[in-house]
């Protein structure tokens, strides 16, 4: 048995790497407290709690946990476009194929009935052999996984009567034809299949065409080019599949089996709105005389329905869908759309490398990538907040969805039409309130975020008239050219040349030619809590960095380089963020409005983030590209508690760490990135007086302790061997934007 608290973390980063988008993974245990709700940040992804499997084995138990996530993650990949489908369905009830699609949409909302069954199990076939296709590995192992979850006594949930005295009984054919395929599709052998479907007795009516009903569906679940296909192709081949069953139960006088529950209220309507019709058809009838035919049509019209009563509930198919997900609802498991909003930004979440025990681990490291502007990262207890306030949008909005799918679809009854849009536009109103709500709970939380930065103003323009000074002529000379103007001094010295003998080369023009400096740097900024630490009365560490990059901008965009500015930190190798301050193409006053939303907090994992700024300066076009680093040049990032106590986070510092920022910088000059580091030292002068029994104990030393019992310290030896002869130290941070203009002026123009 195992707990879904054990996987979390490995299933998170597998979704994301499905989907693109940032992902949130709940269990009905966070249901019930009511802690995760689809966000407009979050792709949510719904697993059970425990998983028990035929054979007990965590191995494949553990499978069956990356089937799930897997299946559910792969609505994006794959064109499950369940939102977009129902919006153009809509669009064409007038078409018969559009209300065809429309009324099988409406059926397939409750679980318990043959269009639903149908409609997952076409589509979880589709979802299968795209994943087959793609990673032929992955789907052996869902395959395994959802193996150990059959059960080959649901089987017999399609029998609805067991025959007594005759060879054959009341068997729902259509059922069972769902639950063979399903299994089939999800890993079961056709032979093992077989073996048990033919131990179910035949039903007396349609026994005959079992192996017709099943070789029709298992043709419609196969898809020839599936990665071609959508989620409107399953619902268009479950429309082919219904009327292909409703065409054999015509044959025997029945009517189609795919229609509402007969205990629902749904249909308990529909039967009081026909018989309100009939009543008045009788009336007419008999006042022309007709009254017997009418009645005897009528009369064999619910003897065709009785008859087909029996066969509208899938039971065993249902059964066999809800053993796989367990407690997740299907309608959330197989009908999931990602945020409009992600949609829209394609996706915030990317995967990094990281050198582990000298191996470089693939898709290691997960970064967040923000735009301050836009929203910053929330404390926990906001985070609890938007969470329950979300939860409650989502909630209204999947009751306003469903109340506004009844009103469009055409079965829906006049008398209904009302009370469908009464209860719509209630939980409208409702939820348009709390989004008013939550929109003004991130408004202060930005406000409450913001710090403001004292810029000097005569320093900047200062610094843009030193540029201005050593900024290279737009246009040079260049002599001894074979074409372009006559240089009328070398021209003569050639022509003296030519009468005394010789035989000079004609080089004697001068062209005027373009000198346009081409730099691009990105400029990394560590602001990990280690820049919290006060250097004036007001300032801190961070405060001076932001002051810096702000003036390195200046500099850069007056000699009309290109630069962009990128900050980090974060919290375990699922939680590294990423700060874009700056791109290449954008102004400095987008920067001057970033750079009061950063906050100095949690750790700094160096290594993933050097890889995030070689690939963002990698495919820019210049001849010289820098990557400047800017931090205490001492990553660290250790292990930390997630909720259900488990570890989320590998250890990260001293030696390893090292290394990985090593192979991150090496990795870096491959590229033809110029490293330059420089490192404020938090190091204080030493305290000359003696020690008193009472004294203050002195973290430095206890940090140079832990790092001689590691074997690893860190000095400015091995520090300097990731940027060669490009380093400085600096110990007063308010030399930081001199030092870093006179570094940038020194690689630049060598």
């Amino acid at each position: 048995m195992v707990k879904a608290s054990k996987v979390l973390p490995r299933l998170q980063l597998l979704a994301e790497s499905f989907t693109g988008f940032p992902v949130r993974i709940i269990t009905s245990e966070s249901l019930g407290k009511q802690e995760i709700a689809q966000t407009d940040n979050f792709f949510r992804i719904q697993v059970p709690e425990i998983i028990t499997t035929n054979d007990s084995s965590e191995d494949t138990e553990i499978k069956a946990y990356k089937g799930l996530t897997v299946l559910q993650a792969s609505a994006v990949s794959y064109r499950d476009t369940s939102r977009e489908v129902l919006s153009l369905i809509i669009n064409e009830q007038k078409s018969e194929l559009g209300r065809k699609k429309a009324e099988v949409l409406r059926l397939s909302l409750e679980e318990r009935l043959l269009s639903s069954t149908c409609l997952n199990t076409i589509e979880l076939s589709r979802r299968m052999q795209c994943i087959a296709d793609d990673y032929p590995v992955l789907s052996d192992d869902m395959r395994e996984g959802f193996s150990g979850l059959f059960i080959p006594e649901l089987a017999d949930k399609a029998i609805i009567e067991r025959p007594a005295g005759r060879s054959k009984g009341t068997t729902n054919e259509i059922d069972l034809a769902i639950f063979r395929i399903y299994w089939e599709n999800m890993g079961i052998s056709k032979e093992a299949v077989d073996g048990l479907i033919d131990s179910v007795p035949l039903d007396f009516r349609l026994g005959s065409h079992r192996e017709e009903i099943t070789g029709k569906l298992r043709e419609l679940s196969l898809f020839s080019r599936p990665f071609d296909s959508s989620y409107d192709d399953s619902l268009e081949r479950t429309v082919i599949f219904k009327e292909f069953v409703d065409r054999i139960f015509t044959e025997h006088s029945m009517a189609s089996p795919f229609t509402e529950h007969p205990g629902s209220a749904e249909y308990v309507k529909r039967l009081e709105a026909r018989s309100s019709k009939q009543a008045k058809h009788l009336l007419s009838a008999e006042k022309d005389g007709m009254a017997e035919g009418v009645r005897e049509a009528y009369e064999s019209n619910r003897m065709r329905e009785f008859a087909s009563m029996s066969y509208v509930e899938a039971n065993a198919s249902s059964e066999a869908l809800s053993s796989s997900f367990k407690e997740v609802p299907l309608s959330k498991a197989i009908n999931v759309s990602p945020p409009a909003s992600l949609e829209k930004e394609g996706g915030k979440v990317l995967f990094l490398p990281e050198l582990r025990g000298g191996v470089l681990v693939p898709r290691a490291v997960r970064i967040s990538v923000y735009d301050l502007i836009r929203g910053q990262p929330l404390s926990d207890e906001q985070l609890a907040r938007r969470i329950d306030l979300e939860r409650k949008i989502a909630e209204l909005t999947e009751i306003e969805e469903r109340h506004d799918r009844r009103v469009h679809f055409e079965s829906c009854d006049v008398y209904d039409f009302q009370e469908e849009m009464k209860l719509r536009d209630s939980a409208q109103s409702e939820r348009k309130k709390i989004e008013k709500r939550l929109k003004t709970s991130i408004k202060a939380h930005n406000e409450t975020s913001t710090r403001d930065i004292d810029i000097d103003n005569p320093l900047v323009k200062r610094i843009v008239r030193e540029m201005e000074k050593i900024k290279p002529s737009a246009r040079a000379v260049v002599r001894s050219c074979f074409e372009g103007e006559l240089d009328v001094k070398r021209y003569y010295d050639w022509w003296l040349e030519t009468l005394a003998g010789g035989s000079p080369m004609p080089n004697f023009y001068y062209q005027w030619q373009k000198r346009k400096r081409n730099v691009a740097s990105v400029l990394l900024l560590d602001t990990s809590h280690s820049t919290n630490r006060l250097v004036t009365d007001e300032e801190t560490v961070l405060d001076m960095i932001k002051k810096a990059s702000y003036y390195f901008s200046v500099a850069a965009d007056t000699l009309e380089d290109k630069t962009a500015i990128i900050a980090y930190n974060g919290n375990g190798e699922s939680n590294s963020r990423i700060f874009v301050l700056k791109d290449f193409d954008e102004s400095n006053e987008r920067l001057l409005r970033r750079l009061p939303l950063l906050k100095s907090e949690l750790n700094n994992r160096d290594g993933s983030a050097i890889r995030y700024a070689t690939n963002y300066i990698t495919h820019y076009p210049a001849k010289t590209r820098i990557l400047f680093h800017i931090g205490d040049m001492r990553p660290s990032d250790k292990q930390y508690e997630i909720p259900g106590g488990t570890q989320g986070s590998c250890p990260y510092e001293g030696g390893e760490a090292l290394s990985d920022v090593s192979h991150a910088f090496s990795t870096a000059r491959t590229h033809g990135i110029i490293p330059y580091g420089i490192c404020i030292s938090s190091a204080k002068k030493p305290n000359k007086e003696r020690p008193t029994k009472t004294g203050r104990m002195n973290l430095a030393v206890l940090a140079n302790l832990k790092e001689k019992e590691q074997g690893v310290v860190v000095n400015d030896e091995l520090l300097r061997r990731n940027f060669r002869k490009n380093y400085r130290v600096i110990s007063d941070v308010t030399e930081l934007p001199r030092v870093l203009r006179e570094a940038y002026l020194n690689v630049s123009f060598s």
